[in-house]
């Protein structure tokens, strides 16, 4: 059982995401997050983010980064593989073209990895034993590991998009 918790950007955290939060503790069930409708006015990924690390205890994880606010919002950085989608508005966002990251993101996106290594290593003995000798460690791995930390409910990965722009 999984649920996927959804939350409106421009909101951040609402009444009815805290309500289906509080069941998913209850019967201890695992959860991802989705911030939806990043391209309206006043949306912030972020701030949600922090919601649900403050209002819900979520410790959430941001595993992206939006580029362009409000109505300009037409890429998302994964920060784990550090490319950037791009979505083909012609399309309605169904053809991606996955591009470097440009310059500007560099240092947020390697905050972020950073944070997200870490917090896998938090669920990998070994893997958190390599990383502080500095050795490589792949995606697959801090992803099986920060699954792990899903599952345990110890952390709430943080994803974001516009549904209604697919």
């Amino acid at each position: 059982r999984r649920v996927l918790f959804r939350s409106a950007g421009v909101e951040g955290v609402e009444p009815q995401s805290e309500t289906v939060w509080r069941q998913a503790d209850k019967h201890h069930v695992p959860r991802v997050a989705f911030v939806n409708k990043l391209d309206r006015i006043g949306a912030d990924y972020f701030a949600v983010v922090q919601d649900i690390n403050e209002k819900l205890h979520g410790n959430a994880l941001a595993m992206q980064i939006p580029v362009g606010e409000s109505e300009n919002f037409h890429a998302i950085i994964d920060v784990l593989t550090k490319k950037m989608a791009t979505f083909d508005e012609a399309s309605q966002g169904t053809k991606i073209e996955w591009v470097e990251v440009p310059a500007e993101f560099k240092d947020k996106v390697e905050e972020l990895y950073t944070k997200i290594l870490e917090r896998a290593c938090d669920f990998n003995d070994s893997m958190a034993e390599r990383y502080l000798e500095g050795k490589a460690i792949s995606v697959d791995e801090i992803k099986a590991a920060i699954r792990k930390g899903v599952i345990a409910q110890a952390v709430t990965p943080v994803f974001g998009g516009s549904a209604f722009k697919n």
